[in-house]
């Protein structure tokens, strides 16, 4: 199986607007004894909000799209701690999707 594209920015942009609007109910607390699946609708409705509007490129999946979310706010958070660090120089800049989510998850 290839290896699918990367992300480019604006699709990050535009996942992200959507995930900061569903935010809470994707990773709050379950309020149902079915919320596994209602959060697994969530996901493939925004998937399927941004593919109507033809603001993703290929066939992206909820796995994908999940995965790329994690690991971008692992990254924010390590970029983040090193920025508080001494020495070695600037910190490094973040990328206008990893401000998006510094603004709405660091605080």
């Amino acid at each position: 199986m290839p290896r699918s594209d990367n992300f480019t920015e604006f699709e990050r942009l535009c996942l992200f607007e959507q995930i900061i609007n569903n935010y809470d109910d994707l990773y709050g607390q379950l309020k149902a004894s079915n919320g596994k699946e209602m959060r697994g609708e969530i996901w493939k409705s925004i998937l399927a909000d941004l593919r109507s509007t033809g603001k993703l490129q290929g066939d992206r999946t909820v796995e994908e799209v999940m995965k790329m979310f994690a690991n971008t706010k692992t990254r924010v958070w390590d970029k983040f701690k090193n920025s508080q660090k001494t020495g070695g120089g600037p910190a490094k800049p973040f990328k206008p999707s990893e401000e998006l989510t510094d603004h709405n998850w660091m605080e």
